[in-house]
């Protein structure tokens, strides 16, 4: 039987992949980093509650005053050495949108006008794994869908949709791995009326 590694006691909490290093965290809460990048909101300052092991990227080191020798890379590259299903062959090119892109146009239909394959940022994890997996290309907009790309070796193109698209969290990762961050502007589609999804569901 496997140890019980996480849980959900509030007391203690695992900070892996993601932007998570704000200001919502519990203060009293013994805060475990492993990875995890600032950007969205105020930085927070580490005191003794804090155990921080590695960080995202050195634009998050810089922030919360950590030494660079703790900026690491995202912890997503790790999928790489976590045994996974056989892939399938590998064809065509996919698009992951942000998740707060999702709402705001209907990706999926467009992907099927351009023949590409579109990847919901909301889906399961081992599909979304498995979809990249099985990408010549991916073209994202979702950090974590460039991320996962690197890990598996998959070619990958930025780009930006929308202006909620954080350049800082991108940059955090891809300087962690000496790459320019030079996505490619998309023109953003508006967000599908209300009636129109109702048609489409």
């Amino acid at each position: 039987m496997w140890p019980v590694l996480l849980d959900d006691d509030p007391d203690t909490l695992f900070l892996g992949i993601g932007t998570l290093l704000g200001h919502r965290l519990p203060p009293t809460a013994r805060k475990i980093v492993f990875g995890s990048g600032a950007g969205y909101g105020p930085t927070p300052v580490p005191d003794d509650t804090w155990t921080i092991h590695c960080v995202r990227g050195p634009l998050t080191a810089q922030v919360m005053g950590l030494s660079p020798e703790l900026a690491i890379t995202d912890p997503a590259i790790l999928l790489a050495v976590i045994p996974q299903p056989q892939a399938r062959p590998a064809t065509g090119i996919s698009f992951m949108p942000h998740h707060d892109s999702k709402r705001r146009g209907d990706w999926a239909a467009v992907c099927a006008l351009a023949g590409i394959r579109y990847i919901d940022p909301a889906g399961g994890v081992q599909a979304t794994i498995d979809a990249i997996r099985a990408s010549r290309l991916v073209i994202a907009e979702a950090m974590h869908a460039a991320i996962v790309a690197d890990a598996f070796r998959v070619p990958w193109i930025p780009v930006v949709c929308y202006e909620h698209i954080l350049a800082f969290k991108w940059e955090d990762w891809c300087l962690s791995l000496g790459l320019p961050y030079r996505p490619i502007r998309l023109p953003a589609i508006g967000e599908v009326p209300a009636t129109q999804r109702m048609r489409n569901a």
